[in-house]
């Protein structure tokens, strides 16, 4: 008696219930895409009002990194007003807001405190929620205590760099 091989692969409905599947899955993914693209930006604008929060508080540090002419004072008051208010602006991709452009700038009010008592900078970052609307907003601060000047007005730093082809 011959043996009989049993039929190998797999049937016409096999094959169509597994791509109707595959199908309906990535309908689904898809659908969830914009959600969190959308998420995303959220997380950018956050990420942005942060940045220009640290990159306030370094200027701050850099204004007072040297001694007055008048010589060594307990504070920074010489540098700093007590508050001052600015805007700043993060450049965002709108696509999915429905726009017509691309991107766009969008502002951020920043507010910097000075309080000599504790010799403390601060800047807060008044920043919307969400690109595509702008009147949700949230806020990041960053808070700084200032050390105290080291330099003298004129005094020369010399930082030696190494070759970089060589890091």
């Amino acid at each position: 008696m011959a043996d009989v091989a049993p039929d190998e692969g797999f049937t016409l409905i096999e094959v169509v219930v597994c791509v109707a599947l595959m199908v309906a899955a990535c309908v689904a993914g898809l659908g969830v895409l914009p959600t969190l693209a959308h998420a995303s930006q959220d997380d950018v604008l956050r990420d942005a009002a942060t940045t220009i929060a640290r990159t306030a508080i370094d200027r701050a540090r850099a204004v007072s990194a040297y001694y007055p002419a008048g010589g060594y004072q307990p504070n920074h008051a010489y540098a700093f007003n007590p508050s001052s208010t600015y805007t700043a602006a993060a450049h965002v991709h709108r696509a999915l807001c429905g726009a017509s452009g691309s991107t766009t700038d969008v502002a951020m009010t920043v507010q910097l405190a000075y309080d000599a008592t504790t010799d403390t900078v601060s800047a807060t970052v008044h920043y919307p929620r969400s690109p595509c609307d702008p009147t949700t907003t949230a806020t990041v601060s960053v808070n700084a205590q200032l050390t105290p000047s080291l330099l003298l007005p004129g005094t020369s730093i010399t930082t030696a760099i190494g070759d970089p082809t060589q890091q």
